[in-house]
């Protein structure tokens, strides 16, 4: 449970009839994934197959050296999902995920069994968006949502985040320190076009939803994919479960 200092207010919808939301919460909380993303990512962006993974053009699914991190794109676009690909590197996000009190704060919209679960984490990062890319991030009705934060603030160019209303109108929502959003399934968004920048553009993303396994083949799409360390709406790391439903499931699966 978080502290009564740390607490983030109450969750305030984005806009009417959206299923999609905004919180605050001190930022100083971030210190800590600051201070990792400086240590054990920013010289692999450096680097020179960094740079040219912030280049797009092509599929990424595949683990940084030292094993720490693994990388992945959505097709050939220049944004680039850096996952932790380990225990001790997943215990960070995972912190702050308690910190924020998302369990209190999500009840409501998740409905879980006993609390709501985080899934994985991620430093989402990138120089540039070309061209919008509308997408959900999950499958129609699925119990699961994904928070996203400014690790650092946005440069005056950097892109924000493009969303569409209830009446399929395009808005803007301006990602600002010290205030999340958590999207859920329906909400049709994308990163808002910018031209390249000398400047890193770097978020904070984090997965969570439901503790139910039977939710699965609905969050499966979404958080099978992202990453390759990640928990499982049981609690069991994937790769490691053995509960009855899930052996189910890897063969329906299959």
């Amino acid at each position: 449970m978080c502290s009564p200092e740390a607490a983030p207010s109450a969750l305030r919808m984005l806009a009417p009839g959206l299923n999609a939301y905004t919180l605050r919460f001190d930022p100083d909380l971030l210190k800590p994934l600051q201070a990792e993303f400086n240590h054990s990512v920013q010289p692999w962006l450096q680097s020179k197959p960094g740079q040219r993974a912030l280049q797009g053009g092509r599929l990424l699914r595949q683990a940084l050296p030292g094993r720490q991190y693994a990388v992945f794109s959505y097709n050939t676009y220049p944004l680039l999902w850096i996952a932790h690909h380990n225990a001790e590197r997943m215990t960070l996000f995972q912190r702050l995920f308690r910190q924020l009190g998302l369990d209190l704060h999500l009840q409501t919209q998740v409905q879980p069994l006993h609390r709501v679960r985080f899934y994985a984490g991620f430093f989402v990062v990138g120089q540039q968006a070309p061209a919008a890319l509308w997408h959900d991030d999950y499958a129609p009705a699925a119990p699961g949502y994904t928070l996203i934060t400014p690790l650092y603030p946005l440069a005056p160019e950097h892109g924000h985040l493009l969303y569409k209303t209830a009446d399929g109108q395009e808005a803007i929502y301006r990602y600002q320190s010290g205030e999340a959003v958590l999207i859920g399934a329906g909400l049709q968004h994308s990163t808002q076009p910018y031209a390249p920048s000398g400047q890193l553009r770097v978020l904070l993303s984090l997965t969570l939803g439901s503790d139910r396994l039977r939710d699965w083949p609905l969050l499966a799409p979404t958080i099978g994919r992202q990453a390759r360390y990640f928990q499982l709406p049981c609690g069991h790391i994937r790769g490691q479960c053995l509960c009855r439903l899930w052996a189910r499931f890897r063969r329906d699966l299959a």
